[in-house]
């Protein structure tokens, strides 16, 4: 091995560029396929981590072996750059998990910042350390970050000014308190723009960058933003078409459900996400459904992703192949999550059980999650925004089952402090419109 690293260090600067390129662009390929896991709130599987770390430690053995040996101040400034940049871009990812840190979320919010603090820390390294190998490393991974606030810049340039309901107005002052101004600084909420004709929000699109919805619905308490509640719902009814079309049976599900019984046909005002379950017959192959699926949901314009739980589509449309990867360092994410589902004996009697946990959902037999068949199939419809989409066949049965009280407002995944904030406002609203 150190014959190999002693061949390339005697070779131009040009092969080492290459190497260097070619080691760097492995190891932010590894990591941002691994980041899919955390964004479905799964841990990284140990194979796809040990060969990032194997990516890590070939880029720190490339940098540091020459012919003269082992340059430990190389390994150590190599080492400690890799590790923070990485750090700072997968922080998004990271923070989106439910009870993550919020040291997670300062970085992802600050990432921007944190980009360019570091590449101010590589140039005064490299004038420090005499080592071409290294300051190819900082250049190379430097110039990828630049890259990618140039996209992020120049996408958000997309965005569009929309007025804010009554209600989101209402819960952002709350949450606010007296300055908003202030509160709009110290929370880097970019979307939000105060001038002498109100406050507005800066909304996302289809090509531009999506909200960090989840930072702003679950750790701010905001109602969900204007565009990111109209892109879900194109989403769901898109999504319930497809599956109609395709014969399978489905039903919205979980905070969707909830949302179309509770509040009579729409999403709840925190919704950062659909949900659809669907049901697979022992005769129809996953793979068979998954293409069958994809290749439509992709000529509509959307991404579809799967991991070991869900199947995922995403509004945004499918990109080229780092590019696609690089949605899993967005802040944000607008999808359908979608449920397989399958007719199982558990107990001595039929039920439809799913692989993941939904509120207080009971256990399955083999260890999974699932309700009496009779519950769900033959599968119901019920207004949901402006459209008949499809849901179980006893919808209040169903939430009783996952929710127990659903008539009861339940701020699950909303931080206290923020929910607590919120509260009088949703229960004064809730009181106007009673009456």
């Amino acid at each position: 091995m150190n014959s190999l690293f002693e061949l390339l260090s005697a070779g131009p600067i040009a092969l080492n560029i290459l190497v260097i390129i070619f080691l760097y662009s492995a190891a932010y390929t590894c990591f941002l396929t691994a980041l899919r896991h955390p964004r479905n709130w799964d841990a990284i599987p140990v194979q796809e981590k040990m060969l990032f770390i194997l990516s890590l430690i070939l880029i720190i053995m490339f940098c540091s072996v020459s012919a003269a040996g082992l340059d430990y101040l190389t390994m150590i400034s190599s080492t400690v750059f890799l590790v923070f940049s990485f750090f700072i871009i997968g922080a998004p990812a990271f923070a989106l998990n439910h009870g993550a840190p919020k040291q997670w979320e300062f970085v992802a919010r600050h990432a921007d910042r944190l980009v360019l603090g570091l590449l101010s820390t590589a140039v005064l390294t490299a004038c420090w350390v005499s080592s071409i190998k290294l300051n190819l490393l900082f250049s190379v991974a430097m110039l990828n970050e630049l890259v990618w606030l140039l996209r992020m810049y120049r996408t958000n340039q997309l965005k569009k000014k929309l007025p804010l309901d009554n209600n989101s107005l209402a819960v952002l002052h709350a949450q606010a308190g007296n300055n908003l101004d202030d509160f709009i600084k110290k929370n880097r909420i970019k979307e939000l723009k105060i001038d002498h004709k109100g406050t507005h929000w800066l909304g996302c699109s289809r090509h531009s960058l999506p909200c960090p919805i989840n930072y702003y619905v679950n750790i701010l308490g905001f109602n969900t933003p204007p565009c990111c509640r109209q892109h879900m719902k194109k989403l769901c009814h898109d999504i319930d078409q497809l599956l109609t079309d395709m014969e399978v049976p489905h039903w919205i599900d979980g905070g969707t459900l909830l949302g179309a019984v509770r509040e009579k046909g729409n999403f709840l005002a925190w919704e950062d996400d659909v949900d659809i379950s669907y049901m697979l017959e022992d005769s129809i192959e996953w793979d068979t459904f998954v293409s069958e699926l994809t290749l439509k949901a992709t000529r509509q314009g959307y991404t579809v992703r799967t991991s070991s739980k869900y199947m995922c589509v995403y509004y945004n449309p499918t990109t080229r192949w780092l590019y696609g990867l690089e949605q899993y360092r967005y802040r944000g994410e607008i999808r359908v999550d979608l449920i397989g589902n399958r007719v199982v004996k558990s107990y001595d009697r039929k039920v439809m059980e799913r692989p993941t946990y939904k509120g207080i959902m009971p256990k399955t037999e083999s260890g999974r999650y699932g309700v009496p068949v009779n519950m769900i199939l033959p599968t119901g419809k019920i207004e949901f925004l402006g459209k008949t989409v499809s849901c179980p066949r006893n919808s209040d049965g169903y939430l009783r089952t996952v929710y127990g009280d659903y008539t009861r407002v339940d701020y699950t995944y909303i931080d206290n402090k923020a929910a607590d904030s919120r509260k009088k406002v949703d229960e004064a609203d809730e009181k106007n419109q009673r009456y």
